[in-house]
């Protein structure tokens, strides 16, 4: 997790109920989302995971498939 959403976790931690946490970067593989998904982030933002790769609509199903 890293240190300032762990912060932020920390001091207001009745912000998940009333906030959503978006990760703006960093998205790689739907590993990540599950990783990610797992520390209370609900909603991603990927753009150069699908620039990389050469089938982009297998990376988003991949990814949306972590997420359920």
């Amino acid at each position: 997790m890293c240190a300032a959403f762990s912060y932020l976790k920390q001091k207001f931690p009745d912000a998940a109920a009333k906030a959503a946490f978006i990760s703006l970067s960093g998205i790689g593989s739907d590993s990540d989302v599950v990783r990610l998904r797992g520390q209370g982030i609900g909603a991603f933002l990927v753009g150069t995971a699908f620039t990389k790769t050469a089938d982009p609509k297998a990376a988003l199903e991949k990814m949306v498939a972590a997420q359920a």
